[in-house]
């Protein structure tokens, strides 16, 4: 049986229950211990699986850092070998290299260059709000009122 299959058998024998007064035949007492039982290797199945899962996913996680340092160094690489070969052009005076495969030239661009961010008018930068939810958390429980927040409660389930 699945968790949901399990849990609604469990609540329909909870609610039997109830419907019988509170009484237990020996059948019930029987299918209750039963029921809890297969919720209780449910929830260790599911705790060792959910395991398993966050063990892959820090793996995972791991790897794609790695890989992120071996793209920027062969970014970084690529990136140093054309400012070399633009360097040699220049220094050779040579505006265009070509051969059947590849085609190497120098192409003009423009590009806005900032050297004083303060002088720059204020229609020309644009503003991104961060909300603090840290800041708002301690202004609430230090008893300060934040319109639009509030602070709730939540529960997660913990496994260790």
């Amino acid at each position: 049986m699945n968790l949901y299959e399990i849990t609604t058998t469990h609540l329909n024998l909870l609610n039997n229950i109830i419907e019988a007064g509170g009484e237990l035949t020996p059948e019930m007492e029987q299918e209750l211990q039963m029921s809890e039982m297969s919720i209780q290797e449910k929830g260790i199945n599911y705790a060792k699986f959910i395991r398993t899962l966050e063990a892959e996913a820090e793996t995972i996680r791991v790897r794609e850092k790695e890989l992120a340092d071996i793209r920027k160094l062969r970014e970084n690489l690529a990136n140093r070998l054309r400012l070399n070969l633009s360097d040699a052009m220049e220094q050779l005076n040579l505006d265009k290299i070509k051969d059947t495969t590849h085609s190497i030239s120098f192409r003009k661009s423009k590009s806005v260059m900032i050297f004083d961010e303060n002088e720059i008018p204020s229609q020309y930068k644009s503003w991104i709000p961060t909300i603090s939810k840290t800041d708002i958390k301690k202004a609430i429980e230090m008893g300060i009122n934040v319109p639009g927040a509030t602070l709730t409660t939540n529960q997660s389930i913990q496994i260790k």
